[in-house]
């Protein structure tokens, strides 16, 4: 994928023509799985979830500070809450959330509570996974399946990163599915396996996108651009009818889409399509305008024979040309009627 494809970029076998110079080199990590005492089912109980947060605070008294990282924003301000209350006066004032939906002054606040290493525990979401320099981190824990083998290791990056440091990180399941899935993401993190990346093949929206900005760019015959298209891998294969299509699709629009003819009524007399009526200047709003048999009181024109009733409260009247509306509505405690007239 990152060398493309042709026939000097591919050996005969068929594996492209590059060499691997460094394949990076693997960090120690301390992970580990601490479950509760009670077995685990379908849904997490209220002292399955007691017993979870007395791991995890006996972790924050132990450490200097402790990056609890949770699935959704209500637990992240739900277990922010309940480590403080577990952790006393003194430490639980020293707990503090951190998440998408905080207004910015106070992510500012807490990030740099953190940076000044003023917390003993903060509960977050993916929202401190990447961006900020989080200070002096010693542990993480994750509460749920991190559902990446990415994810995961990001988060337990945070901890100990400095040069010398080891990661550390402890996973909490809270269901009997998240334990299976947890098991898998530690066994293959600790035999350095990734996420599978699968590369789409021949994604036509994204070549169209291409097909755009190299033609904003400069001039290109067909021929040149669909050859410069199948230099990149996802699209080696690609047909020339493919690509006449996009083409098609790009320069002329939708061919199975009709135009929506109530939007786009027919022209009257002495005007043609994009144009208003008779004294008024053309412009794009009049590409938009509701056909005249829709409603008589739109703002476009009304039809000079259309009238009708008004709900069952009120009576009134429409007509072309300058409208006017003339109602009665019986409201209890007003007046017994009332008039309007307004300019269209």
């Amino acid at each position: 994928m990152l060398v493309g494809a042709g026939l000097d970029r591919d050996n005969a076998d068929g594996t492209p023509r590059c060499a691997i110079v460094d394949s990076g080199h693997r960090r120690r990590l301390d992970l580990a799985l601490e479950l509760p005492d009670d077995e685990l089912g379908a849904v997490p109980t209220v002292e399955q979830t007691a017993q979870i947060l007395d791991l995890i605070a006996a972790h924050v008294t132990s450490h200097r500070t402790t990056l609890v990282f949770v699935n959704t924003r209500s637990m992240a301000e739900r277990v922010a809450h309940q480590l403080g209350e577990r952790l006393g006066d003194e430490l639980g004032a020293q707990v503090a959330a951190h998440h998408g939906s905080l207004s910015r002054g106070r992510r500012q606040r807490v990030e740099a509570r953190l940076r000044a290493g003023d917390l003993r525990a903060l509960v977050a979401t993916a929202s401190l996974e990447l961006g900020i320099d989080v200070g002096p981190v010693e542990l993480v824990c994750q509460i749920g399946s991190p559902r990446s083998f990415a994810t995961f290791l990001q988060r337990v990056g945070r901890s100990n990163h400095t040069r010398t440091g080891t990661p550390s990180g402890r996973l909490y399941p809270t269901t009997r599915d998240e334990l299976v899935e947890c098991a898998a993401l530690l066994r293959g993190t600790r035999q350095g396996r990734l996420d599978a990346i699968v590369v789409p093949e021949r994604p036509l929206d994204i070549l169209a996108q291409q097909m755009v900005a190299e033609s904003a760019a400069e001039a290109w015959a067909e021929g040149e651009l669909l050859g410069l298209a199948r230099q990149a891998a996802p699209f080696r294969d690609l047909s020339a009818e493919d690509f006449e299509d996009i083409t098609d699709l790009l320069a002329e629009g939708h061919p199975h889409r009709p135009r929506p003819t109530r939007l786009l009524p027919a022209p009257r007399p002495g005007e043609r399509h994009g144009q208003g009526p008779p004294g008024r200047p053309a412009g794009r709003a009049d590409l938009g305008r509701r056909h005249p048999r829709d409603s008589a009181t739109s703002g476009s024109w009304p039809s000079p024979t259309r009238s009708r009733s008004a709900p069952s409260t009120r009576s009134g009247r429409w007509r072309a040309g300058p409208a006017t509306c003339s109602c009665s509505a019986p409201t209890p405690g007003a007046s017994a009627g009332w008039s309007r007239a307004r300019s269209g």
